[in-house]
């Protein structure tokens, strides 16, 4: 739901969510379409990579987890 509530912009309507105490149940359909060049994927990996507060935030989250 965490998940949904942040995409729910880009997504709008197009996602039923039915609730079912009972049992769980994850099931469901993607389709995407569009282009993704090989170098905006280098592109945001060297930005992701080379950020220094997300590396600081993975150095702390591995602390806690140890």
């Amino acid at each position: 739901m965490a998940v949904y509530g942040i995409l729910y912009p880009l997504i709008g309507n197009h996602i039923e969510i039915i609730p079912d105490f009972e049992r769980q149940i994850v099931e469901g359909d993607l389709f995407i379409k569009g282009k993704i060049t090989f170098f905006r994927l280098v592109k945001t990996a060297w930005i992701v990579y080379f950020n220094k507060d997300l590396r600081h935030l993975i150095k702390l989250l591995k602390r806690e987890a140890a």
